[in-house]
C-alpha cells in the first residue's frame, strides 16, 4: 500500500453544470476492477526485476506507475515524475528542467507512463513535466505504457490523448501503441494528438 504522505490531498469546493458533449467535454477519472489491478500488479513486479541496468529509468506519475516504484522499493508522490538507475532513487518529483540536467549526465533513457482512466490521456495532462524536449531525449523503443485492461476497456472513444504540440519537435508519436497489460499480455491502441483534432474540428 502507498503510504499516507504519498498520497495527494483532496478538498471539494461545489459543484457546476457542464455542457452534455462527450465530444468535446473530458469525462471523469474512473478506476479499475480488483481482479484486473492484480494481472497489471503481477507484471510490474516482473517490470520491476528486469530493468535495464546502466540507464535512468523515468516513471511518470498515477497509481500504475507508482506501482512500478513500490515495487522497486521507493514510495513517491503518486502525481510526481520519479527517476530510477540500478534500483536507486536518483530523481523524485522531478521538473522538466530536472529531467533535462539529469539526461544531461550522459546516460540513456527511458520512460515508463500509465493512463488516466476514463480519460484516456497518455501525455500533456497530469505530467507536464514530461514536454516534447523530453522525449526527444527517449529513444522510442525505450517507451514504455502501462495500464489494467479494464482501464483500456472503459474508454470511449477507445484512444489514448497526447496532449503536446509536437508539430515542431523532431520527436514523432506513433499513431498506433502497445499497451502492457499484464504478464505476456498487451494490447495496441490508437493515439491521437488533441491540438491535432482541434485543428479538424476548426476547419
Amino acid at each position: 500500500m502507498e503510504s499516507p504522505d504519498a498520497l495527494p490531498s483532496m478538498e471539494f469546493f461545489g459543484t457546476l453544470c457542464v455542457p452534455a458533449d462527450p465530444r468535446n467535454v473530458q469525462v471523469t477519472k474512473s478506476y479499475s476492477s480488483s481482479d484486473s489491478g492484480h494481472e497489471i500488479r503481477q507484471h510490474l513486479r516482473a517490470v520491476a526485476h528486469d530493468l535495464e541496468p546502466g540507464i535512468i529509468h523515468l516513471i511518470g506519475p498515477g497509481s500504475t506507475a507508482k506501482t512500478l516504484m513500490l515495487e522497486l522499493g521507493h514510495e513517491t508522490p503518486v502525481l510526481g515524475v520519479d527517476a530510477v538507475c540500478d534500483g536507486m532513487l536518483v530523481g523524485v518529483d522531478l521538473s522538466e528542467q530536472e529531467i533535462i540536467s539529469l539526461a544531461g549526465r550522459g546516460a540513456e533513457l527511458s520512460l515508463t507512463l500509465g493512463v488516466i482512466g476514463g480519460q484516456g490521456f497518455l501525455l500533456g495532462r497530469g505530467n507536464q513535466q514530461i514536454s516534447s524536449k523530453v522525449l526527444h531525449m527517449v529513444s522510442k523503443n525505450k517507451i514504455k505504457i502501462v495500464a489494467d485492461q479494464d482501464k483500456l476497456d472503459k474508454l470511449n472513444p477507445s484512444r489514448l490523448w497526447v496532449d503536446l504540440d509536437i508539430s515542431e519537435s523532431p520527436f514523432f508519436f506513433p499513431r498506433y501503441i502497445k499497451v502492457e497489460t499484464g504478464i505476456r499480455k498487451s494490447t495496441i491502441i490508437r493515439t491521437t494528438q488533441v491540438f491535432s483534432e482541434e485543428k479538424e474540428m476548426a476547419t
